[in-house]
């Protein structure tokens, strides 16, 4: 299907979002804002193989230990 690119692709509640689910919608994004907060609820995982392979840490995590944290904007 010729699905069309967007500017920009919002994914709300990111920290508790897998990986894999954000990667659908940010494949056709040229920007990303993730918004959410890692350190409450994590991605929801019913699977012990899936949460051993490493599918229970969030995008919005991995982008979090990148680069030392400079991704991450934390509002207060």
């Amino acid at each position: 299907e010729n699905i069309p690119q967007f500017d920009l692709g919002v994914i709300d509640e990111a920290g508790q979002a897998t990986e894999p689910s954000c990667w659908i919608s940010l494949l056709k994004c040229r920007q990303a804002v993730l918004a959410g907060d890692s350190q409450q609820l994590p991605p929801t995982v019913i699977s012990q193989e899936a949460q051993a392979l490493g599918l229970g840490v969030s995008l919005l995590e991995r982008c979090e230990d990148v680069q030392g944290g400079s991704l991450v904007q934390r509002l207060t």
